[in-house]
């Protein structure tokens, strides 16, 4: 057994098989690959950047130089406060550093600007001599002049930059000194129009005050203001009583309410009881006395007859008793209805207090609405007057502050730091500030690499075909089974792939092969499986090479194969394993031949082939007769793997006929040229077959593509022969039979 320092398959995560996620439509870049990948063109990039870089300095520094020169201006709003002596104007950066934001676009205008070429000292400068119209020199002009204020002071850097050394100081004097003209004069003409305003504030406040004064005065006469005030206290003692008042008659309506509620409630109620007082007033009705009279009579009646010698059971004695008992229920019913009688009296009595009390409520509450009415009326007039005193209040207010604004403006104006802006630092001699070879050739040398970066980054964006292990998970429902390596790039010097796990059992690519090999038979065993369909999407996948060696593995295993070529169309596996071309599996379908007869045992091996014999006429509707699927079950009795060799999928219909016989599939893709999308339609074509996929070969993987396999493959031929401790340590082991 050999150990086995690649990357093993199972590393691999397989795509999601919940549902058909969709594929993706652009190609998941890895920038550490790709830099890896093409280190060599980045490196290309980077030495034309430089030369590119190199030659673009000399042409600039020749004919294109740029000199600048520099000064600094000191900027103010000049004293907010006028009278203020103790805090100089130098140290209210934080109060002016909007107003220097502001002066910058005034320093840039078309205005000042314009002024400045209008002076025949400019216009004789060879810097401006070529320029047609006074507009584009403004727009040059203010193209290489740039004004930026200094962070937490009051200093505004200018600068201005041209081709000529000695002309750069003198425009930019010219410009500085044109801009502090035009802000004393926009001072001047702000100034005039501010004194102005507050003129006219002064007198439009006076007039206001006037009209203001005439109407207090004409109100408080039509009005009688002092009687109206005293008028006015009395309704407000009178008010407060009412409230008063109020409050209690409400009070006694809500008693009298509740007293009138618990006799309707006692009326209503079952079960009543009385005093005794009350008990015996309702017994001294008359109705109620002459009953109980005659009751009283008959029973001394009664007691006379006993007396008399009659008995209990006589017959006047029950006549009696009869009447006694009328007169008891007579007597009940009267009771009921004195006592009825006197709930309603009561009930009557608490409803005129009720009534009585409400009609108190709703007098007091109408004084109480009248005087509330006078009230309201005299706190109106009330209110337009005190409006009117607060209106000339304001307007003595306003005069008082637009008099107290032009007398600041005065102060402010002849204070000698009333000056806004000055000249702090003259304008710098000329430097020159470009070309640097410096910052030019790393900026070349960035931008060729930026450029590159895109191309390469959108070429593989954009890139969709399979060249990777990784590239597999992008397809849904696909799980990549093994990776064969391209054999240009074995250390060992293989050449071809046909028969290299016979030719080079001790190899990297048959490793990989035993890999698959694995992979393969523990799903198969797995299931029960022993039919497996390799096909692939398009010709030149290399399916017949995977085949040829695949049984070849499976030999070592000691696994009895069947190889079947079922490629009608191009048969290769009687070459591969140098058979006689027929007869063959066409002619078993046909019954021109038996199996035995068509089978050719490989010495040395547990593997025979069955042709695909003379089918190159043969229709694809051969592979549908009963006679492929009687073959298949024969098969199956006699070996442990049968490989069938088929057509691309996408091209020939016969994968998918042969698809409905077979238990499993592995489709094989060639790297750097089968698509995504042309796999992942084929893998749709044949869902839903008698066959299960089993997954994904990647055949001829470049180290170029696949990123790790080139170390690898060092890796691997040093372990096998022990020159290298780091495959021990770091690398897993792997067995293959």
């Amino acid at each position: 057994m050999t150990a086995n320092p690649l990357q093993p398959i199972s590393s691999i995560p397989p795509a999601a098989t919940g549902g058909q996620p969709a594929m993706p439509r652009f190609t998941p870049v890895d920038p550490m690959r790709l830099l890896r990948e093409n280190l060599r063109i980045f490196i290309v990039a980077m030495v034309v950047g430089v030369f590119a870089g190199g030659a673009l300095y000399v042409y600039m520094n020749i004919y294109k130089p740029v000199y600048t020169s520099v000064t600094q201006l000191f900027v103010s709003t000049g004293p907010d406060d006028p009278y203020d002596q103790n805090k100089p104007i130098e140290t209210r950066t934080k109060d002016i550093e909007f107003y220097i934001r502001t002066q910058i676009p005034r320093l840039t205008s078309n205005d000042v600007l314009g002024a400045v070429l209008a002076k025949d000292s400019i216009k004789r400068m060879d810097w401006f001599k070529d320029i047609e119209s006074n507009s584009d020199g403004v727009r040059m002009l203010a193209g290489s002049l740039r004004a930026d204020p200094i962070e937490d002071t009051s200093l505004l850097v200018v600068t201005l930059s041209g081709p000529n050394a000695a002309d750069v100081p003198t425009v930019l004097t010219e410009i500085v000194n044109q801009f502090i003209n035009t802000v004393k004069s926009d001072v001047d003409f702000q100034t005039r129009g501010i004194r102005t305003i507050f003129t006219d504030e002064v007198n439009r406040a006076r007039d206001a005050q006037k009209v203001i004064e005439e109407q207090i005065e004409r109100y408080r006469v039509e009005n009688d203001v002092p009687a109206f005030r005293i008028l006015n206290n009395q309704d407000n003692v009178v008010y407060y009583e009412l409230s008063r008042q109020l409050t209690m008659a409400q009070l006694d309506a809500q008693t009298a309410k509740m007293k009138y509620d618990a006799i309707v409630q006692q009326r209503n109620a079952t079960g009543m009881s009385y005093t005794p007082m009350e008990m015996a007033q309702i017994e001294s009705d008359p109705t109620i006395v002459s009953l109980d009279n005659e009751a009283a009579s008959l029973r001394r009646e009664r007691g006379a007859m006993i007396q008399s010698g009659y008995g209990e059971k006589h017959p006047q004695i029950g006549r009696i008793d009869e009447r006694l008992r009328t007169l008891e229920q007579t007597r009940s019913r009267a009771v009921s209805q004195v006592m009825q009688q006197r709930i309603n009296m009561q009930i009557e009595q608490a409803r005129g207090d009720w009534q009585q009390a409400l009609q108190k409520v709703e007098s007091i509450a109408n004084q109480q609405k009248e005087v509330h009415t006078r009230l309201h009326d005299m706190e109106t007039k009330l209110d337009e007057l005190r409006q009117l005193e607060g209106s000339l209040t304001a307007a003595k207010e306003r005069e008082d502050r637009a008099q107290g604004l032009l007398e600041n403006l005065r102060i402010k104006l002849i204070r000698p730091d009333s000056s806004q802006i000055r000249v702090y630092a003259a304008p710098s001699d000329a430097e020159k500030t470009f070309p640097k070879v410096t910052s030019m050739v790393p900026a070349v040398t960035f931008v060729v690499l930026l450029l590159t970066s895109g191309v390469i980054y959108l070429r593989e964006l954009f890139d969709q075909r399979l060249k990777r292990p990784q590239d597999v998970r992008l397809l849904p429902s696909a799980e990549l089974m093994g990776v064969i390596p391209s054999a240009a790039e074995d250390p060992s010097g293989t050449t071809h792939m046909e028969g290299v796990v016979a030719r080079e059992p001790h190899g990297l690519i048959a490793e990989m092969f035993r890999q698959l090999r694995t992979a393969i038979l523990s799903r198969m065993d797995r299931r029960g499986y022993k039919s497996l369909l390799v096909v692939s999407p398009q010709a030149g996948s290399g399916v017949s090479t995977v085949i040829n060696n695949l049984a070849l593995s499976l030999s070592h295993n000691n696994r009895r194969v069947l190889v079947i070529d079922a490629n009608f169309r191009r048969p290769s596996v009687h070459r591969l394993f140098e058979v006689q071309p027929k007869p063959g599996l066409f002619e078993v379908l046909e019954e021109k031949a038996s199996m035995q007869e068509a089978i050719t045992h490989i010495e040395g091996t547990t593997i025979d082939v069955l042709p695909a014999g003379d089918a190159h006429m043969a229709p694809p509707e051969t592979l549908e007769r009963p006679s492929c699927r009687a073959l298949l079950a024969e098969a199956e009795g006699r070996y442990d793997v049968i490989l069938i060799d088929s057509p691309p999928a996408l091209v020939a219909t016969e994968s998918q006929l042969l698809a409905k016989h077979v238990d499993a599939l592995v489709l094989v893709v060639r790297a750097m040229q089968d698509k995504r999308g042309m796999v992942n339609r084929m893998l749709r074509q044949l869902d839903g077959s008698r066959a299960d996929v089993l997954g994904l070969v990647l055949n001829d993987v470049r180290s170029s593509s696949a990123g790790y396999f080139r170390k690898s493959y060092q890796e691997f031929y040093d372990y096998r022969s022990g020159t290298s401790s780091k495959a021990t340590d770091k690398k897993p082991s792997t067995s293959a039979a």
